[in-house]
C-alpha cells in the first residue's frame, strides 16, 4: 500500500466539498488519503476496510 502522492493528498477544503466522491476513491483505491490544512499534512483519512485490516494485522502480530 503506497501512496500516491499526486492522487492521494488532498486538501481539506477538497474534502469538504466533494465528500461522497472521496469517500468512494478511498473504498475503490485501497490507499489512505493524506489530508492538508494550509498546505501542511494534519491527519490520514481511510477506509473502514482498510482500517479493520491493519487492526486485525497489528493484533496478529501482538
Amino acid at each position: 500500500m503506497r501512496i500516491k502522492i499526486s492522487e492521494d493528498i488532498l486538501p481539506i477544503s477538497s474534502l469538504k466539498k466533494d465528500t461522497v466522491n472521496v469517500i468512494g476513491k478511498l473504498k475503490s483505491s485501497g490507499r489512505p488519503m493524506v489530508i492538508t490544512i494550509n498546505g501542511k499534512a494534519e491527519a490520514v483519512l481511510l477506509s473502514t476496510k482498510l482500517f479493520e485490516k491493519l487492526v486485525s494485522e497489528k493484533t496478529k502480530v501482538m
